[in-house]
């Protein structure tokens, strides 16, 4: 693995596990200490844990690469791919942790758009996947313009996003799959209608917690009442409860939003300033006398605020 990462033109390695959804167990490394590097790889292959489906999974070791990272949604029929939606992921980081935060949904008609679908077209056919439901992510180094594979998923989005994928552009990727088995002449009408464009924004932020503690009905309340929010089935709302100690997804809270780009970034921005202020989540007096916790909560609020600015709000219009 040292040997590996040495022939690397990155400047850091990720470790993560090989079926980690969610950036489970992610850890992003600088090569620059190879003793440090060294030791994170002997404990992790020492102390391999379950992943987030129950089996203990194999460690992967893979560059660190900067750049712009996406998901392409689309329905592929007889190799014709379909796109749906499109996606760029924003993420934070503190230490060697990283966070998926923002996600942000993009028009389907920009040359980049289109180049990203070329290139969606080609994994797939690379891969031998020509009909059915496609979750691509893939990453642009920002240094070299190279594309990279993250993923290819042929299934259905996750985490909430056909609901609001059909709120941005007006039908998703779900939707068209369901109309391939109940009516396929609907279906000619609808694909006929693609690459669609936007009918209003939308983002998904991931709202991290520094502890565990639990989520308040007035930080329910908070978030509910906010112009840009919007309204999922009951197992992706925001709920009173109990909060995890944030390490990824998995341990976050997902907030769906949409509507006016000014308005989403003003809404962000309320979010984590309230989280900042402690009326969010509600910890115990033993956590929150913790020194690694406070530590811990003023470096991952350092970096929310930091990540704020770094997103394209004025892809959002």
């Amino acid at each position: 693995a040292m040997e590996f990462a040495s022939k690397l033109t990155q400047d850091g390695v990720v470790l993560k596990y090989n079926a980690g959804a969610a950036g489970y167990e992610m850890e992003f490394i600088s090569k620059s200490n190879v003793g440090h590097l060294r030791e994170r790889l002997a404990e992790r292959l020492a102390n391999l844990k379950p992943g987030p489906f129950g089996e203990v999974d194999d460690l992967i070791l893979q560059p660190h690469i900067i750049g712009r990272e996406y998901f392409l949604n689309s329905l592929l029929i007889d190799s014709h791919l379909y796109p749906t939606a499109l996606s760029r992921y924003f993420r934070i980081h503190w230490g060697e942790k990283g966070l998926y935060f923002i996600n942000t949904f993009l028009s389907l008609t920009t040359n980049e758009a289109v180049q990203l679908r070329q290139v969606a077209e080609f994994i797939n056919e690379s891969q031998g996947h020509h009909d059915g439901m496609s979750h691509l992510e893939f990453l642009i180094e920002e240094s070299t313009g190279k594309v990279y594979l993250l993923e290819n998923n042929a299934r259905v989005a996750g985490a909430g996003v056909p609901m609001l994928e059909r709120a941005v552009y007006g039908i998703s990727q779900l939707d068209l799959n369901i109309l391939r088995v109940l009516d396929p002449e609907r279906l000619k009408i609808e694909l006929a209608k693609l690459p669609r464009e936007r009918q209003t924004n939308g983002l998904m932020f991931v709202i991290p917690s520094p502890m565990d503690g639990e989520i308040t009905q007035a930080g329910v309340d908070f978030l509910t009442k906010l112009p840009t929010y919007f309204e999922m089935p009951k197992h992706y709302r925001p709920l009173p409860g109990p909060v995890k100690k944030t390490k990824d997804l998995y341990s976050s809270t997902v907030f769906h939003q949409w509507g006016d780009g000014a308005q989403l970034q003003t809404d962000v921005r309320k979010i984590i300033s309230t989280l900042d202020r402690g009326a969010l989540f509600n910890y115990s007096a033993g956590s929150v006398t913790c020194k690694d916790n406070l530590f811990r909560a003023g470096v991952l609020m350092e970096a929310l605020r930091a990540g704020v600015p770094q997103v394209d709000w004025a892809a959002l219009r």
